[in-house]
This record gives structure tokens, C-alpha cells and sequence, in this order.
């Protein structure tokens, strides 16, 4: 099973790998050049910020192929990425519950707007990064694909100053 999500991760080109990936197929959608990132429900000043700073790099990544008339037969245009999140009070990591930083990202064929849910803000944001590395990977277009992704582990990262230990 891990060997399957690290097949579909590599050929998606996400770095890190998440923990499930479900691509439909070779189904994919030609993006919008004015593509939108919006907040769908509640949202906080840590989401607004991000969804802010994300828009001019997702538009970049977004604009149309050499090949315009290949845009014109796509069965679907993606136009924006609705982005909501269920705890809008969690304004800072480290606070306990409010951590999580999971994340969903469904991307439907024939659907012109994408879904990224989230616990916090901050899981919105690597939601994000992994939206940008999907649509870098062919400029103007994106699979139809599904992921669900996690941090494995609790902490990110920890480290002793050993220098002024002795």
C-alpha cells in the first residue's frame, strides 16, 4: 500500500509525499488564468493572509498553454479553490488541540471549482503548497485528484544547542 501512495505521489511531483493520494486517472482540467482562492466559510486573519500571498502564485502557474485551442476541448475549467476551515479561533501552533495540521484537496473532474478543507489555518496552508506543486507541474492545467494529508508526526522538528551545553 505505501509503495502505491509513493507511485502516485511521485508521479504527481509532491514533495513530501502525503499520506493518501487518489489521482482519477489521467483526467485533468485546464485552469482559469484568473483562477480564485476563497475563503468558502468561517475565516481568520492567518487564512486571509495566505490566501493573499497564494493568489498571484497560483494565477502565474495557472496561465494558458502555448496551445490556447487545447484549453478550448478540455472538459472542464477550473475557475477557483474554495478554502474553508473548521477552527477559525486556532491563531497560533503551539496552543495544544488547535495543532492540527491535516488537510483535504479534492480536485473533480468537470468541476470548475476545487475543495481544500482544513482543521486549522495552517493546514490550509500546506494544502496550498501542494496545490502550487500541482499546478506547477504542467502549467495551465491540473489532475483531478484527491489527497488527504497529515503531519506523521506531532513535533516538526527539535534541536539542543549542544555549544552552550557545557
Amino acid at each position: 500500500l505505501g509503495s502505491a501512495r509513493a507511485q502516485q505521489a511521485a508521479e504527481l511531483e509532491l514533495w513530501p509525499q502525503p499520506a493518501q493520494v487518489r489521482a482519477s486517472g489521467t483526467t485533468r482540467l485546464a485552469v482559469h488564468p484568473q483562477l480564485e482562492l476563497v475563503a468558502a466559510a468561517a475565516s481568520n486573519v492567518v487564512l486571509d493572509g495566505a490566501l493573499r500571498r497564494y493568489s498571484a502564485p497560483a494565477r502565474g502557474l495557472a496561465s494558458a498553454p502555448a496551445d490556447a485551442r487545447a484549453h478550448a476541448g478540455a472538459a472542464a475549467l477550473l475557475r477557483s479553490v474554495a478554502v474553508s476551515i473548521e477552527r477559525p479561533e486556532a491563531l497560533a501552533l503551539g496552543t495544544g488541540a488547535t495543532d492540527d495540521e491535516s488537510y483535504e484537496l479534492e480536485i473533480r473532474g468537470g468541476s470548475p471549482t476545487a475543495r481544500l478543507t482544513a482543521r486549522t489555518a495552517f493546514g490550509a496552508i500546506y494544502g496550498l503548497e501542494t496545490l502550487l506543486q500541482l499546478l506547477s507541474a504542467e502549467p495551465g492545467w491540473v489532475r483531478a485528484v484527491a489527497i488527504s494529508d497529515a503531519p506523521q508526526w506531532s513535533w516538526r522538528g527539535w534541536m539542543i544547542d549542544a555549544g552552550r551545553r557545557f
